[in-house]
């Protein structure tokens, strides 16, 4: 929502409505959550810890169930394919390498259990919590073995080139990455 003043509204109301009918709210909520869009993440997050005052455990079991149902939706390779195909449209179209650095670095974030991978972004929104498991791509299920089996290496030497330009800024470096991640993309494809 464009205007201001409706999303303030439009805000007040949802925690409104939350505080007087929390079961209502919690599992859409908690799934609005999950979107790329900044803005719904961020009044989702406010929504939540507005119910979360009076009904926490509410609150904790509907953002559990909802990031496992995210989590088996959302295969890893359609998590890479989609990511691959935004950043390389931040970097062809658009010439935002922050924005894309941020995204190639939150998808290798995804392949690491204990979060080794920093990102340096200040775009990242922090939902505290609540989404944190979105988007990993685990060691449990068939589906997330076979994909780190089938694209481990060629992500972990991509990572690398991606790291180099991150200290460097050479953009050979960068092109270099680029390589690797279309390589694979076009594997995924």
């Amino acid at each position: 929502i464009k205007s201001k003043e409706i999303s303030t509204l439009l805000s007040k109301l949802l925690k409104r409505v939350a505080a007087t009918h929390p079961q209502a709210l919690v599992c859409p909520i908690s799934v609005a959550l999950n979107t790329n869009d900044t803005q719904q993440k961020l009044v989702s997050t406010e929504v939540l810890h507005e119910m979360r005052k009076n009904n926490s455990q509410l609150v904790e079991e509907a953002t559990m169930v909802s990031r496992e149902l995210m989590r088996v939706a959302i295969t890893p390779h359609e998590l890479w394919y989609d990511g691959l195909e935004s950043a390389a449209q931040l970097y062809m179209e658009n010439q935002d390498l922050p924005r894309m650095t941020t995204v190639l670095v939150e998808l290798h974030e995804a392949m690491n259990d204990s979060s080794q991978v920093q990102s340096n972004s200040k775009d990242k929104v922090v939902t505290e919590g609540f989404s944190e498991s979105i988007g990993k791509i685990g060691r449990s299920t068939l589906r997330d073995v076979s994909f780190r089996h089938s694209y481990g290496k060629a992500l972990s030497e991509a990572y690398e080139w991606l790291e180099l330009f991150r200290i460097s800024g050479k953009t050979c470096d960068l092109h270099q990455a680029w390589e690797v991640y279309q390589q694979i993309f076009k594997r995924i494809k």
